[in-house]
């Protein structure tokens, strides 16, 4: 079924925000640590905001994905 595809696709995109996330929140927690450069840490922020927005895109993905099949569903009963 077509929508499977686009929740793997979705659930992809979410376990690949997270993985982006917990980097990104590793390097601003060492970031003392290893390098004082507040460069580093304001480059981490920007992308910590880009995962987020990533894994807020996938999950509406599976959402449209699930209520497409669910009102497909629906209709053909």
């Amino acid at each position: 079924m077509i929508s499977i595809g686009v929740v793997n696709t979705g659930v992809m995109g979410i376990q690949g925000g997270l993985n982006d996330l917990e980097r990104e929140a590793n390097q601003i927690a060492r970031a003392g640590h290893d390098d004082p450069s507040s460069e580093n840490v304001v480059e981490s922020l920007v992308e910590l905001e880009k995962a987020e927005r990533q894994v807020g895109a996938s999950a509406k993905v599976v959402k449209a994905a699930v209520e497409t099949q669910d009102t497909l569903f629906e209709a053909w009963a």
